[in-house]
């Protein structure tokens, strides 16, 4: 799984590159409508650059955890995707209600949508951003440099670029938590104040990505 600035739907396919596999013959089955064929896919390395068997283990042992890592963040920004559906679905209802008694939901709401704006641009190049964006490092930067090359054992390099990822993903998960814990809540009370509450949207939302 990969981070995601919407919410994932069911019929999404994944994001990435898809699936690293070492050698051996692999089944693929097509289906369209009641048909189904199957195709057998032989995946070989390239003969001139054999990859022992050791080193094979210990670069997909890496490549798991970096998956991980990944799986992780991806798991977060859901989170964050599904404030930004809750606050979209509420705005109707509180721009129905006087100014007067809105301005503290309207407040906190616009602190939420900027928080996740600066997470957004933590990982994703700015969606209004013009020019070459090939000096500033991101999230996703980082956790790309850490999928390891399959066909060498990982060395120490490898390892640091995981650990690295880790950390942004740490940072990351943590800035989620906060601001779930704080803002978030406090928004949510302050909605309930104006009997405009967003508990269940909420629930409705982020339960079943949660």
């Amino acid at each position: 799984a990969w981070p995601s600035r919407t919410l994932d739907e069911e019929e999404d396919e994944p994001r990435g590159g898809g699936v690293a596999v070492v050698p051996g013959d692999y089944r693929a089955t097509m289906s369209l409508g009641e048909e189904e064929a199957q195709i057998i896919l032989p995946m070989r390395w390239d003969p001139r650059d054999p990859v022992p068997e050791a080193d094979m283990a210990a670069a997909r042992a890496l490549a798991k955890e970096a998956q991980e890592e990944a799986a992780r963040l991806a798991a977060a920004m859901q989170t964050v995707a599904a404030m930004n559906e809750v606050l979209d679905a509420m705005e109707a209802v509180w721009s129905a209600l006087p100014d007067s008694t809105t301005a503290q939901v309207d407040s906190l709401g616009g602190e939420v949508r900027s928080a996740i704006d600066a997470m957004h641009d933590a990982l994703w190049t700015p969606k209004d951003f013009v020019g070459y964006d090939h000096v500033t490092e991101r999230v996703m930067d980082v956790l790309y440099a850490a999928q390891p090359d399959l066909s060498e054992a990982p060395g120490p390099n490898s390892q640091r670029k995981l650990a690295l990822a880790r950390a942004q993903v740490d940072d990351m998960v943590a800035q989620v938590d906060a601001l779930k814990q704080g803002l978030w809540q406090a928004l949510m009370a302050a909605a309930d104040e104006v009997q405009a509450g967003m508990d269940e949207v909420w629930q409705g939302i982020a339960a079943p990505n949660e």
